[in-house]
């Protein structure tokens, strides 16, 4: 850690992904939710971290994930958080990958039902209690 003054450390902030969960997929050039793939075991990790949740090693590469997934399970919130107009829906979308995503959900939280398709929707940033820019996403139900 940094020394500022003697006797005092300075707050390093840890590394909490290995590269952005936000990117373009250069195969299409759309911005999608990118993971982190292990070049040892094949694992991927989302959101992305700088080593292999599974084995632990430190060789990862940004990897593209679906757009399209399954509502795997969800929750209706009454009560919103700081800056959250309430309700909301808080969700976990399967994605083909393997990969589940805790995310947001639009829609009518009547109209959702656990297993029904849902697409992801990459939202304009939001910004955080620091006033910074916070890259947000969500997904919403889609046609099978």
């Amino acid at each position: 850690m940094a020394q500022t003054k003697p006797g005092k450390i300075e707050y390093v902030p840890p590394q909490l992904t290995a590269f952005p969960i936000i990117a373009i997929d250069p195969a299409d050039r759309r911005e999608k939710l990118s993971a982190s793939c292990c070049a040892e075991c094949k694992s991927l990790t989302f959101p992305p971290a700088p080593l292999c949740s599974k084995c632990g090693s430190q060789k990862v590469a940004p990897a593209p994930l679906s757009e399209h997934g399954k509502l795997y399970s969800y929750s209706v919130l009454h009560v919103g958080a700081r800056g959250w107009p309430a309700p909301y829906v808080l969700g976990y979308v399967d994605l083909p990958e393997g990969v589940r995503v805790f995310s947001h959900i639009e829609g009518a939280p009547e109209a959702l039902r656990i297993d029904m398709p849902v697409s992801l929707q990459i939202r304009e940033p939001i910004k955080n209690a620091e006033d910074q820019d916070v890259l947000a996403f969500a997904f919403r139900p889609s046609n099978p």
